[in-house]
């Protein structure tokens, strides 16, 4: 499954929701992120002279993609009814803090391993 996907099923499970239940609930989102890097990436390549507003672009999105988590991860820790071990609010807050470094892979690692984190608690989205 693409990490989009994934994304949009760790924010849905946060807030218990449908994917038109919260705005970040859709891989939209995630897509947009993941063009604006890869443009980014190809004006370097091609050196191109719009590198300063592609790196904007992949800056305001790769942005939009760590609140979206960073939000998600709060949520979960300060508001969910659902019993959460202390290995569990260990391992959400240094996904948190792994977000400070704003890496493709540090991205993807944080919806991987948030999505297991929320299965583990018992979270569900909302079908």
């Amino acid at each position: 499954m693409e990490t989009a996907i994934y994304f949009q099923y760790l924010i849905q499970k946060t807030y218990g929701t449908s994917r038109l239940g919260v705005y970040e609930a859709d891989t939209n989102l995630y897509r947009q992120y993941e063009e604006a890097v890869r443009n980014y990436q190809q004006g370097i390549e091609a050196q191109s002279p719009n590198i300063p507003e592609l790196a904007f672009k992949a800056g305001k999105k790769t942005g939009k993609v760590i609140m979206s988590l960073q939000r998600a991860f709060y949520h979960v820790l300060h508001t969910t009814q659902m019993p959460i071990s202390q290995q569990q609010v260990d391992e959400l807050e240094a996904l948190s803090l792994r977000l400070m470094e704003p890496t493709e892979t540090n991205i993807t690692h944080a919806i991987i391993e948030g999505n297991r984190i929320l299965d583990e608690i018992g979270l569900q989205p909302l079908n």
